[in-house]
């Protein structure tokens, strides 16, 4: 498995996935689902702004050096159970809150664990259609929904961070790693061409278009995040 979606892995494991379905009211194995579908389609909304313009190249680079070190996952079993959070991330309050969108979160919150401001950058104006269809695919609610993707993509984001940094890798080096990583997940996904995922924020229609990409990212990386061992914190 690709690089990024490897960090990932090794810390949505058992345990935080059932802390995350306690956030929402939703059992661990649909997370696990929500998971298998949105991370790749995440992946493809970073790959569709990257190409866009220079700027969405630097802007992404800027975003991993100010706010995004991969420090979060370090702490991130303890944030989810509700401890104080340590590492890199120190004693930031309301960490749980700026996770989920919102709840206890600051007046400010802290821009590694803003989900819905990394998911504005992002997905921008698909983030609806990428909602509902996950919500089709996935049996939960578009609200339950809309809280995992707010609560997944700082992990994404924490992810990229950390292979950046252990990497040493300049702002071209993070465009290679976003585009390898889309083609892996494209590779592994049956049907897929070389771009689907980055087309797929561009071209679907709405949620129904999303929903039939989601089941088939959900049938390749369903059993991606299980029996995982947490990571100390």
């Amino acid at each position: 498995m690709a690089a990024i979606m490897d960090v990932i892995r090794s810390h949505l494991g058992h345990e935080t996935l059932e802390s995350l379905g306690k956030r929402v009211g939703a059992d661990p194995s649909i997370v696990q689902r929500v998971a298998s579908m949105a991370l790749p389609m995440l992946i493809g909304g970073l790959s569709r702004n990257v190409n866009a313009s220079p700027q969405g190249r630097s802007s992404l680079n800027a975003a991993l050096e100010r706010d995004h070190d991969g420090s979060l996952l370090d702490s991130l079993g303890s944030l989810l159970r509700g401890g104080t959070a340590g590492g890199g991330l120190g004693a930031l309050a309301g960490a749980v809150g700026d996770l989920f969108g919102g709840g206890s979160a600051p007046a400010e919150p802290s821009r590694a664990t803003n989900g819905d401001g990394i998911l504005r950058h992002v997905l921008g104006d698909r983030r609806e259609a990428v909602e509902e269809g996950t919500a089709r695919a996935s049996g939960l609610d578009r609200g339950q929904v809309g809280s995992l993707l707010a609560a997944l993509a700082p992990m994404l984001m924490g992810a990229l961070g950390k292979v950046k940094r252990d990497r040493h890798l300049d702002e071209e080096g993070v465009v290679q790693l976003v585009e390898a990583e889309r083609r892996d997940l494209e590779h592994a996904t049956p049907e897929a061409s070389e771009g689907d995922l980055r087309r797929l924020l561009d071209e679907a229609s709405g949620g129904e278009d999303v929903a039939s990409w989601a089941d088939r990212l959900s049938s390749m990386f369903g059993g991606a995040f299980t029996d995982q061992k947490e990571p100390p914190n």
